[in-house]
């Protein structure tokens, strides 16, 4: 039950449990305890602290001043003051007893349900800590990063929302989008469509004409043929709604057939969840990526990968349509029911291709039995599509000792489906999950995982997170060496330890012990890319993408990178602007691709809009990060950022 309840979004409020208002004082006394409340259960060293809101103070004040705002906040609390422990080395806050509005939109934002995006817009009432000013650059450093994140997240969820919306509700939408978004033409373009839709064409013309000048003014081009194309329809008394719409699709999302492997093929589709707890449906999904894991280590097996079996989670899409789509024969199905120490786990094996089910069963077990149960389904399985002699050599996977300590490291995993912020503020559980069974080599991989993200995508410091994550990594290999997980997160992280060969022999010793593996071969194309061996780590990245059709949007990163440093700059330009990962930071290395090929007007207008998320840039500070071996692919990123105008 929360004892506080903090509103963070489009200010700063608080209030206790029965509703009433808890003023807290100073923006500073704010600050800290936002910066707190949004990392829930997370100890922070007073140095740190120190070092993010009293950076430019001498230690001694700045620890004074730590002390009387921690004071400060202990009485503004009041009975909620509890909320809040300190003790001489470090801080934080209770999570099972604090609420933020921060934590139910982004939970809230996940959902496909169109009422659960009504709700995440209505809680997104404005930037977080808006009217919150700190003077210390390090905690606006860290501010901006945070509401540029939360910002995306309430552009993704309004456009979302937007698609399954007609009439005035669409309009509505449209303009919220387009105030927290001025700048993206889809977002004038979805706008123009529901006025023509609503035969207020003059509102549709006006729109265009308030995108075409906006864009003349604070980028100085114009607009784009998409956007042209929508006027001219508008114009012309035209229904521009689906027409237009078709245009705005991914290629990809028409979703050719596939050709089958030539081996046996199979997806797993994420297990139905009929505990009659959504809260439980952490558990069906954790059995069903142990599943994929446990099958993709099988010789002879092509298993689909995670990510593009849940990309049909809670759709009613025929088992052919998902295998034609996925290119493969076979298909897993199944169902959890979880009550108190006990599971019942029911599954069907089907050939989607000729027809039938190949195989049916149903396991009503105690929880401590879950591991026995999984490797017997495997088992069968395996036996069923590739015979009983390479069932019978099936390998065997590190299983934790502790129930509790597999529940934590599966709550984890759950959390970094969602975003990688997610999966490092997940970094408590695996913790929790190592002290239970200090063996537990998958937990330490995620820790490993939580720390290398910290840094190399998140922005917080490389120094220590870059040492402790190849401390966890290398703790998880020497604990299993038959996780090949363990393995290319750790090759990944070396890499930046500019340990190129070492590395390589971790890559490589992953795809051996899992061939299916798509993220060890998507990542395994950014050595490549270091090395200067563009064609071999386009090579890896598609491979991946078989293994891995519906994939996460790094995956198109990974392509447009490798196209780039092979010299195939249109292929990287069609990569990059792939919807899943346009609008992220892969922005830079599609400014470079459009100004290799002479397109330098777009290419200086993508920079400009990678600046705008990413105002901190500076190409020094990237040359000295980057892991690079070949000095002339060092050379051709540093040329194509250049010409797109990236600053110095």
């Amino acid at each position: 039950m929360s004892a506080l309840s903090l509103k963070l979004l489009g200010g700063f409020s608080a209030s206790s449990l029965g509703g009433k208002a808890v003023e807290i004082s100073g923006k500073k006394n704010q600050a800290l305890l936002a910066y707190l409340v949004l990392n829930p259960g997370r100890k922070f060293t007073r140095e740190k602290l120190v070092s993010l809101l009293w950076s430019e103070r001498g230690e001694a004040q700045a620890r004074a001043s730590l002390r009387q705002v921690l004071a400060a906040l202990r009485h503004d609390l009041g009975q909620s003051a509890s909320t809040l422990s300190a003790d001489s080395d470090s801080v934080a806050v209770e999570p099972q007893i604090i609420t933020t509005d921060v934590a139910a939109f982004e939970r809230l934002a996940r959902s496909d349900a169109v009422a659960d995006l009504r709700e995440a817009t209505r809680l997104y009432e404005g930037d977080l800590l808006d009217g919150i000013a700190v003077r210390d650059s390090a905690f606006e450093e860290w501010l901006a990063a945070e509401r540029s994140r939360l910002r995306e997240t309430a552009i993704d969820c309004l456009t979302r929302l937007l698609e399954q919306q007609t009439g005035p509700e669409a309009i509505a939408t449209g303009q919220r989008l387009l105030a927290l978004d001025p700048l993206r033409e889809r977002s004038h373009r979805a706008l123009m469509r529901s006025y023509a839709a609503e035969s207020q064409r003059d509102l549709a013309l006006r729109q265009y004409r308030a995108c075409r000048d906006l864009l003349r003014k604070e980028l100085q081009v114009e607009p784009s043929r998409e956007t042209e194309a929508l006027r001219r329809e508008i114009e012309a008394g035209g229904e521009p709604t689906a027409t237009s719409r078709a245009r705005e699709i991914s290629e990809t999302e028409h979703r050719p057939a596939l050709p089958l492997p030539d081996r046996p093929s199979i997806a797993v589709l994420p297990f139905q969840n009929l505990s009659g707890d959504p809260e439980q449906a952490y558990f069906a999904d954790g059995l069903t990526e142990d599943l994929i894991t446990d099958l993709s280590t099988v010789p002879g097996l092509f298993v689909i990968a995670r990510n593009s079996s849940f990309a049909y989670k809670g759709t009613a899409v025929d088992v052919r349509q998902i295998a034609r789509e996925l290119g493969v024969q076979y298909v897993l199905e199944g169902s959890a029911r979880r009550a108190a120490s006990r599971v019942r786990i029911n599954v069907q094996l089907i050939d989607a291709l000729g027809g039938g089910h190949l195989w049916v069963d149903r396991f009503d077990r105690d929880l401590v039995d879950i591991f026995a149960v999984q490797d017997e389904v495997v088992a069968k399985i395996v036996e069923a599509l590739a015979g009983r002699l390479t069932a019978a050599g099936l390998r065997e996977r590190y299983r934790p000792a502790s129930p509790e300590a597999y529940d934590l490291c599966v709550r984890g995993r759950a959390q970094w489906v969602h975003s990688v912020d997610a999966g490092v503020t997940a970094r408590p559980l695996f913790e929790r999950a190592i002290e239970l069974d200090p063996n537990y080599s998958e937990a330490y991989r995620y820790l490993a995982t939580g720390h290398c993200m910290s840094w190399l995508h998140m922005g917080g410091p490389m120094h220590p997170f870059r040492e402790r994550a190849v401390s966890l990594a290398r703790k998880a290999v020497d604990l299993d060496p038959n996780d090949s997980g363990a393995h290319w997160m750790l090759a990944l992280i070396i890499l930046y330890e500019r340990l190129w060969d070492e590395s390589e022999r971790e890559f490589q010793l992953a795809l051996r012990l899992n061939p299916n593996d798509a993220d060890a071969w998507s990542n395994l194309s950014d050595l490549k890319v270091m090395e200067g061996k563009g064609a071999e780590a386009v090579d890896c990245c598609q491979k991946a993408l078989r293994l891995n059709p519906r994939p996460s949007s790094s995956y198109y990163w990974d392509l447009g990178q490798a196209y780039y440093a092979a010299g195939n700059h249109e292929a990287a330009v069609k990569a990059l602007r792939h919807e899943s990962t346009y609008r992220t930071s892969s922005r830079r290395i599609l400014a470079a691709a459009l100004a290799q090929t002479g397109r330098l007007e777009e290419a200086q207008l993508e920079a400009r809009l990678f600046l705008v998320n990413n105002p901190h840039f500076r190409l020094g500070h990237w040359i000295e990060t980057q892991p690079f071996r070949d000095l002339a692919m060092k050379n051709k990123f540093i040329e194509g950022y250049r010409m797109a105008g990236l600053p110095e």
